[in-house]
């Protein structure tokens, strides 16, 4: 885990991106080693949504979407005060294109 709170300091957006798209596909398989983080890995991903590259904006989106699915039972209660704002993000998904 100590790799996914290091995406951050990557100046390359392709390693920010990367780093984004493994958050969302381990999700499911690493379910239990991930709810004991999942806090500080929600943390690091919302600042992504405004990243200056729309790869890794979308990757952001990937990584909430994903884990909003293999964390369902828990995700909604935890975070939607964060992730709430659905608005904002679809504003920030029709910037890519």
């Amino acid at each position: 885990m100590v790799m996914v709170f290091s995406i951050p300091c990557a100046d390359d957006w392709r390693y920010r991106h990367a780093g984004l798209m493994a958050i969302s596909a381990i999700g499911e398989g690493c379910y239990k080693q991930m709810e004991a983080v999942i806090n500080e890995i929600v943390s690091t991903v919302l600042p992504f949504l405004t990243d200056s590259h729309p790869r890794v904006r979308y990757a952001a989106c990937n990584a909430i979407g994903q884990l909003s699915t293999d964390f369902a039972s828990s995700f909604q209660k935890k975070f939607h005060a964060k992730v709430g704002y659905i608005t904002y993000i679809c504003e920030l998904v029709k910037n890519v294109f």
